[in-house]
């Protein structure tokens, strides 16, 4: 994938960034309301300008200069992917060793498309810097919520020990992530707060102290995060009636939900497995009625509580496959939950003919939608030879694709951020600058 145009600020520190990596709490915004942008998002610019500014070098060492950048991302893109697929494992209790869970595994690794403008619900995008902002704190929120996720699988037992820790640590790295994170957060905490309310054994566990004392602390840190983040200078400047977030909402709903392929799939597999157990094993219907249940209301929940958080003009209907991240992969893991139910129920016959035909057609979709994609690469490769090759101060460049910019550069002063990064990570050329030029082709 790729390198885009965020990354020379953000890995080389532009005058914004510095505010952010210089006051992690955010503590300006309140004395200088719409003094600067992301006050509540220094773990994902910190994260991004450490890995990035630091991982390519190294890995210079073994391997292409060029080619560096490209393998450091595509080393933390695997291992989040990983990670967020070891949590599905975690909370829907599969056994990985096993055939089925394998088959499982495999499955559940075509939702997490990276061609988002195909389907339309990419987890891990395939843009670096959008990486670092949401699908990786996406990942830390989930270690954040490790406690909530044993005490839901075994609510008969304490959350061990280990996994509080965890929770503790990842506490102010999810809340400073971003505020979708926080969303995500608030969401569960609502839904489990009625479930506390509706079941007496869930209360004696949750007001245990140390349970109680994650709960509460997590609860100040998504208050805190969200009141920093409403003080946002990008929400301040961008900011339009609530009403008019909501009617943008609705578009957005079906723009980029209802009407992609990706999650018009997702939602037919999960109803095709609701009423396939409703007819096999009412038994697994009704215990797969309950997360279907939570997982419904954490979606619209979630969607509902999105425009309280400000509006972003390159979210035009305020939605897009980045804040969606939490929405696909909740939709994922009923799905999974279901795969679990189902599958030790598949025979022949001609419903689980139907219900097999319609899971394998969904997957082969997801998966001929997200094939490998090297003329970005291929095209940011040429471009850096021909950095390379010049002895000109301002090399010309063929304006083919971008280089580490979001637009085509037509002054050297444009692009001097874009070199000086390139020149971090071990890519050597005279040139100090770059403007782009039409492309010569061969006759």
């Amino acid at each position: 994938m790729p390198m885009d145009g965020d990354l020379p600020s953000g890995v080389l520190v532009d005058a914004d960034v510095q505010q952010i990596l210089d006051n992690p709490l955010g503590l300006e915004a309140i004395d200088k309301p719409g003094s600067y942008p992301n006050p509540n998002r220094f773990f994902s610019h910190y994260a991004l300008h450490i890995y990035m500014g630091e991982i390519p070098a190294k890995l210079g060492s073994i391997v292409k200069p060029e080619n560096a950048p490209y393998l450091a991302m595509a080393i933390i893109k695997i291992l989040t992917e990983l990670g967020l697929l070891l949590f599905i494992l975690r909370i829907t209790k599969i056994p990985w060793k096993t055939s089925q869970g394998l088959l499982i595994i495999l499955a559940t690794h075509l939702f997490f498309a990276a061609e988002d403008h195909m389907l339309g619900n990419a987890i891990i995008d395939k843009a670096p810097t959008y990486f670092f902002f949401y699908a990786l704190p996406f990942f830390w929120t989930f270690l954040s919520l490790f406690p909530l996720i044993e005490l839901i699988r075994n609510p008969k037992e304490n959350p061990p020990s280990w996994t509080l820790l965890l929770g503790f640590i990842f506490i102010p790295v999810s809340c400073l992530s971003g505020p979708t994170n926080t969303g995500v957060v608030a969401v569960v905490f609502i839904m489990l707060a009625v479930s506390v309310l509706r079941q007496p054994d869930w209360r004696a566990r949750v007001l245990k102290l140390p349970v109680l004392i994650y709960i509460m602390l997590f609860s100040l840190g998504v208050l805190y995060s969200l009141f920093i983040g409403s003080l946002d200078a990008i929400g301040m400047t961008e900011n339009i009636p609530l009403s008019e977030r909501y009617v943008l909402l609705a578009k957005g709903v079906w723009t980029e939900m209802l009407s992609r392929r990706g999650y018009y799939l997702l939602f037919i597999l999960w109803g095709t497995g609701l009423a396939y157990l409703r007819f096999k094993d009412a038994t697994s219907f009704k215990k797969l009625l309950r997360p279907s249940a939570f997982v419904l209301g954490f979606v619209v929940l979630y969607l509902l509580l999105l425009p309280l958080g400000g509006y972003r003009s390159w979210r035009p209907n305020m939605l897009r496959n980045d804040v969606l991240i939490p929405v696909t992969y909740a939709l994922i893991l009923v799905n999974v939950l279901g795969w679990k139910s189902i599958l030790p129920l598949i025979v022949k016959d001609w419903m689980s003919a139907v219900y097999v035909v319609i899971v394998v057609r969904a997957l082969f979709l997801f998966w001929k939608f997200d094939p490998l994609y090297t003329e970005h690469y291929l095209c940011q490769q040429a471009r850096i030879s021909e950095l390379q090759s010049t002895d000109k101060d301002v090399a010309a460049i063929c304006d083919e694709c971008l280089l580490v910019h979001w637009w085509k550069a037509e002054n050297p002063g444009e692009s001097l951020n874009s070199v000086k990064l390139l020149k971090l990570w071990g890519i050597e050329s005279s040139a100090n600058a770059y403007v782009v030029k039409p492309c010569v082709t061969a006759d």
